[in-house]
């Protein structure tokens, strides 16, 4: 038969056939020339501790009772190492487990007031700036003397990841912003691109409001390049 006409499982069957033979061809029930137990156990744990030429590898595949005794221990080793395989795979299942429970948990918190991490570490905290029903102040301060007094919006004295809705029927596109102490004269100004979504027109933009002493301030947008309108806001 040529070598690659082979069955595909040919050297494992020579092989049970080998062990087949040593377990039960060569009887020795006065376990005469027997090296072992102790030796059984170095070759199953610590096989390269053991040179190939040691003579008593050769008695092991002349007597029985030692190579049932040999496969019994290495059986053994096989059992304990597919335990420990497994030990360690549920451990590291349990590690995941619980290390995304606690992620989870943790960013649940997170979410739920108001926090994220930054990549640089700063902490931005979620807000809302509803402006879709205001009353607007015009560029440089002027009120219409018909108008209702204006309405307060508050925004907190943090580092924002500020969600702002604009006016009703605003526009999409860029928009800049700004907080200053009287209309036009800004403190801390930014930009942002706004997008309508269900139906509102809303700007998502980080601003860091850490820096301002609390007390009262002045919102104000514009659609570039259109006037600005202004708002009272509290900073606190």
């Amino acid at each position: 038969m040529d070598e690659e006409n082979f069955p595909p499982d040919f050297d494992r069957r020579v092989r049970d056939v080998f062990e087949q033979s040593a377990l039960h061809d060569y009887p020795n029930p006065g376990r005469i020339g027997c090296p072992g137990s102790e030796f059984l156990r170095v070759l199953v744990n610590d096989r390269s501790s053991l040179s190939v030429h040691d003579p008593r590898l050769d008695h092991l595949t002349r007597c029985s009772p030692c190579f049932q005794e040999f496969a019994v221990l290495r059986d053994e080793k096989r059992a304990r190492l597919k335990r420990s395989r497994l030990m360690m795979i549920a451990a590291g299942v349990v590690v995941l487990t619980l290390g995304a429970g606690i992620y989870i948990q943790r960013w649940g918190r997170s979410a739920g007031s108001g926090f994220h991490l930054e990549s640089s570490g700063s902490r931005f905290m979620a807000e809302n700036l509803d402006l879709k029903d205001w009353s607007m102040v015009r560029g440089g301060g002027e009120r219409p003397s018909s108008s209702p007094r204006p309405r307060v919006f508050r925004l907190a004295r943090r580092k924002l990841d500020l969600t702002i809705a604009l006016p009703f029927a605003s526009d999409s596109g860029e928009y800049e912003f700004q907080v200053a102490r009287e209309p036009e004269q800004s403190v801390i100004s930014w930009s942002g691109t706004a997008a309508i979504q269900d139906g509102a027109t809303l700007v998502r933009v980080k601003v860091d409001l850490s820096r301002l002493a609390p007390g009262r301030y002045f919102f104000g947008f514009r659609k570039v390049p259109w006037e600005w309108t202004f708002q009272p806001v509290t900073i606190e």
